[in-house]
């Protein structure tokens, strides 16, 4: 379950690098999200990041529209 983990953990960072379009990009992290497991989704595991992205969706999907972050 840890190399599971580990895997869907690296899947997420390389969805800022695959996508070239904000559709591409919110079918690739919708895509992500069903890839969990279950047992993966809980509180303790991906449960804040679950969250999020279904909560933030649109406003992580406009990333790959104008490829900056609000970040420094």
């Amino acid at each position: 379950m840890l190399g599971q983990a580990y895997a869907l953990k690296e899947a997420f960072y390389d969805l800022y690098d695959q996508a070239e379009s904000r559709e591409q990009g919110a079918a690739a992290l919708a895509a992500w999200r069903e890839s969990v497991p279950a047992e993966l989704r809980g509180k303790d595991a991906f449960g804040p990041l679950m969250t999020a992205t279904g909560n933030w969706s649109e406003e992580i999907a406009a990333y790959w529209e104008h490829w900056q972050t609000n970040a420094y």
